[in-house]
């Protein structure tokens, strides 16, 4: 599923591209290409872990399935529409190479809803009639058991967290912004010298 919303995704923003309907740079499909990827497997997830729910309760893979696009499908899409928005947003900036890669990133997340809600059930259901798909044992127990021994020392484990993230933190008063990828890159390469 990932895949193929990749190879969609890209395609298409490559053929919007090329007929100057959009303007796609390689930032443009390096950054939808990271969303697509990361949108992607995370539906997959909810997907599955929502069958693998279903079918621990007892139910068929059909209605397992049924069960998994009802429970997640709706989470599913609001998280597109949030990334979605995200990227049309993103016309708006000030700064070029974002301004340009909102739409896109808008449209590949638009293809990769379409294939995520509904690939993976037909997947699921063709996997899960062979057997392929059956869930292990549910681990909730020993998960409670972690989560209350998290509550019962809520306040060292917390203070602990803050001193590791405020330790980690600190380099972020050496960054300095900047947008200037000729910086970045070594002075004497001939792709430096073509850019």
């Amino acid at each position: 599923t990932v895949g193929i919303s990749l190879a969609v995704g890209r395609a298409v923003l490559s053929a919007l591209g090329a007929g100057d309907l959009l303007t796609v740079s390689n930032f443009t499909i390096a950054l939808a290409t990271a969303m697509v990827l990361g949108a992607t497997t995370d539906y997959a997830i909810f997907l599955i872990a929502g069958y693998h729910e279903s079918r621990r309760r007892g139910r068929s893979v059909g209605g397992s399935v049924t069960t998994a696009i009802d429970s997640v499908g709706g989470i599913i899409i609001a998280s597109a529409l949030t990334i979605g928005a995200a990227g049309i947003s993103m016309a708006f900036t000030k700064i070029g190479m974002f301004k340009t890669a909102g739409p896109p990133i808008a449209i590949a997340i638009a293809l990769s809803l379409l294939i995520s809600l509904t690939l993976p059930p037909a997947l699921i259901t063709v996997l899960a009639r062979r057997g392929l798909l059956e869930p292990r044992p549910s681990t909730e127990r020993r998960w409670r058991h972690t989560g209350v021994r998290i509550v019962r020392r809520a306040i060292p484990l917390a203070i602990a967290s803050l001193v590791v993230l405020i330790a980690l933190s600190a380099v972020l008063f050496t960054f300095r912004m900047n947008f200037d990828e000729n910086r970045a890159q070594v002075h004497d390469t001939d792709s430096k010298r073509g850019y």
